[in-house]
């Protein structure tokens, strides 16, 4: 099952099953503007053998189909610059839990596999997989602009390759050491603005902050909405334009749609 917004606020419930396949399990899905939906995930196909899977859905709802992945767990999926479709996965060989690159054609098909160096993922090898890898993707954040794509990996460290997957900013994430906090979502706009959003308890109370990339001093600042605190409850859905979508509850009023102008004061 899978719910949609769109600009304007409007809810969309949709269902998504194959024949053929078994179990569907979605790890990440990507919207476009004109309404198509890519999917990544795990299933059992036909024969009964479990692989990793990048599934369409067209503007109608109607138009749909399955690519098998074999061999993969895909942990997180994006579409990039070109309509490339960009993948983290975990490594079931050796060694166990290191993180690949994947990057595909717009239909589905791989065309580069890169083992990558990522904190804690172990001291690279030429040409093969790093040592002591550990897996950082699950549950973590891939996202894209006009042309580049970012990852913020579970061990707090974002990550911005080029249109030909080379590793072109790797810095740490945003401090948290006074915190107990978990990672609610990486944004970044087609002009490559780049926001990362935290949860948090302050006073015994839940908290939203935002953080906002400085790329010439390469650090992150604080941002702050200009007339109140972000709720809470903020669940942010990436950019419009140079717009940041979020949503937030109030319960005299239910479930918000909240745009948010950005500013480049700090």
């Amino acid at each position: 099952m899978l719910w949609a917004i769109t600009p304007d606020g409007r809810d969309e419930e949709i269902r998504f099953s194959m024949p053929g396949w078994g179990l569907l399990t979605l790890t990440s899905v990507w919207g476009s503007d004109q309404g198509q939906l890519i999917l990544a995930g795990n299933g059992q196909d036909d024969t009964g053998e479990s692989t990793g899977f990048l599934g369409w859905i067209g503007r109608d709802r109607t138009d749909r189909h399955i690519a098998k992945v074999p061999g993969y767990v895909l942990n997180v999926m994006t579409v990039g610059p070109r309509g490339m479709i960009w993948a983290v996965r975990s490594n079931r060989e050796e060694p166990p839990g290191s993180n690949i690159l994947l990057r595909f054609s717009p239909d589905g098909k791989l065309l580069t596999s890169t083992y990558l160096s990522v904190r804690r993922g172990g001291a690279l090898r030429k040409d093969k997989p790093p040592l002591g890898g550990r897996d950082v993707a699950f549950n973590s954040r891939l996202r894209a602009s006009l042309d580049r794509v970012a990852w913020l990996t579970t061990r707090n460290e974002y990550i911005e390759f080029d249109s030909t997957g080379s590793v072109t900013l790797q810095l740490n994430g945003p401090s948290t050491e006074r915190y107990g906090w978990m990672h609610d979502t990486l944004a970044i706009s087609a002009a490559n603005t780049v926001l990362i959003s935290t949860r948090h308890w302050r006073d015994n109370q839940a908290v939203q902050d935002f953080w906002s990339l400085d790329r010439l001093k390469q650090r992150w600042f604080h941002s702050e909405a200009a007339e109140a605190t972000f709720p809470s409850n903020t669940q942010v859905y990436g950019f419009d334009g140079e717009d940041l979508m979020t949503s937030g509850h109030k319960p005299q009023l239910g479930q918000l749609l909240v745009r948010y102008r950005l500013s480049e004061t700090k």
